[in-house]
């Protein structure tokens, strides 16, 4: 990861009650999906604000969940108040070896190193363990067309190790990884889809002054577009883009 890489990944913070507010959760049908199997304990990795810990804290009895910004932690603690929160990164799990059934990560695996986050997994990780990765990211291509004008700066800019893109070191102790794509909405007011556009990494890396601009024309957009002036609510289009492996006995 570069350095501009790693410093949007821990700009999430600044906005971390907002991300937690405006974020959406993963539809039941990806969590039922990637769990599939029995799950005592399972660690969560770039846990974040706790929008897929609180789910899986529902059906997993013991969950680690691990996140290395303050920030997000803090809002973390107040949703998820029965989980065990941890500091730490993906690349070096703060869990003793072979300890989970299950890890997980929602809309961060691109911000971590394949390499050194397959070794941690593949330590902490009993044989026939699940890992499961999930990305929720705006559906521009069977979106209505409003959908790129509104958010394409979100999903032109992204990092190099784009989302939804998943891949494991050839020599990693896993079996070849199953995808599954689901498509869904999620009802918006027009002023949350302006506060929303603000959680990306790629509007929190900009200048305040470019920041600003970028969100007052999207709420100029949002007022005057044809297909969305005058309502109250927005359908929102998502897809969820979701790989499960599991952990070999080698």
């Amino acid at each position: 990861m570069t350095l501009a890489e790693q410093e949007r990944a821990q700009g999430f913070g600044a906005s971390a009650n907002e991300y937690d507010r405006l974020r959406p959760d993963p539809p039941e049908a990806a969590i039922d999906w990637l769990i599939e199997q029995p799950c005592e304990r399972a660690v969560e990795l770039g846990a974040g604000t706790g929008r897929l810990s609180r789910i899986l804290t529902q059906r997993i009895p013991q969950l680690y969940a691990i996140e290395p910004d303050p920030r997000m932690r803090e809002v973390c603690q107040t949703v998820c108040p029965g989980i065990t929160l941890l500091p730490g990164t993906a690349e070096d799990v703060p869990l003793e070896p072979v300890s989970v059934d299950g890890a997980f990560v929602m809309n961060a695996w691109h911000w971590f190193d394949p390499d050194r986050t397959s070794a941690e997994l593949a330590r902490v990780l009993r044989p026939g363990g699940r890992l499961g990765v999930l990305w929720n990211e705006f559906d521009v291509d069977q979106g209505a067309g409003w959908v790129r004008e509104v958010f394409g700066v979100v999903a032109n800019h992204q990092p190099d190790r784009r989302p939804g893109d998943f891949r494991l070191p050839a020599t990693a102790p896993f079996e070849p990884p199953e995808q599954l794509v689901l498509q869904w909405t999620t009802p918006k007011a027009p002023a949350d889809l302006v506060g929303l556009l603000g959680t990306y990494s790629a509007v929190l890396a900009m200048s305040p002054a470019d920041r600003d601009g970028l969100l007052a024309r999207t709420r100029e957009l949002i007022d005057t577009h044809p297909d969305l002036a005058g309502k109250t609510t927005i359908d929102l289009p998502y897809r969820s883009i979701c790989w499960r492996t599991r952990r070999t006995a080698n």
